[in-house]
């Protein structure tokens, strides 16, 4: 009964992971009713994300990541989708407003699909942001993997240095 349970519980934990990405054209015009139209995009689990306000000053414990400086750099939602020709994002953070911030999009589409390993060749995405002028640079790399079977996208260490919005301190990694 309890393997039975247990089972159930993994089933759930995993489907919402399993959605379908919903494809759509997005217009870059500041208008983001796009993304939300039926079929909203920002209810699809498999594309939105969401991270709790958190700073070193609340100590907000429903945030992973809250002991980071909250300059802006703590992320409140995410999400994607693309057509046959682009592929974009939506990005939304808490505080500052002024700050120069660089977010990092590794994009792992090796193989038949995500495998949860950056491999040699595969894209990552730098976004600098320039909240003074609002100035925004875009560019796209190709990842080299420090490992012949491609680097793992998850975080090796353990307790608060676990989770910082995708990036992991700790390692000093992504």
């Amino acid at each position: 009964m309890i393997r039975k349970l247990l089972f159930l519980c993994l089933l759930l934990y995993t489907l919402p992971a399993l959605s379908a990405d919903i494809l759509r054209t997005i217009n870059i015009d500041g208008d983001t009713s796009d993304w939300t139209t039926a079929t909203d995009i920002t209810g699809n689990p498999g594309q939105f994300a969401t991270d709790e306000e958190g700073d070193k000053k609340t100590g907000s414990a429903a945030d992973l990541d809250y002991q980071i400086d909250n300059t802006g750099r703590d992320l409140k939602t995410f999400t994607y989708t693309y057509d046959t020709n682009f592929l974009y994002f939506w990005v939304e953070r808490y505080a500052s407003t002024k700050n120069t911030t660089d977010w990092w999009f590794f994009m792992d589409s090796g193989g038949s699909g995500p495998d949860g390993l950056m491999q040699s060749g595969e894209l990552l995405l730098r976004v600098s942001w320039n909240g003074n002028t609002g100035v925004t640079t875009v560019r796209l790399y190709k990842y080299s993997s420090t490992r012949a079977s491609g680097d793992p996208l998850t975080c090796p260490a353990t307790g608060i240095n676990s989770a910082a919005d995708g990036w992991c301190p700790s390692a000093g990694v992504a």
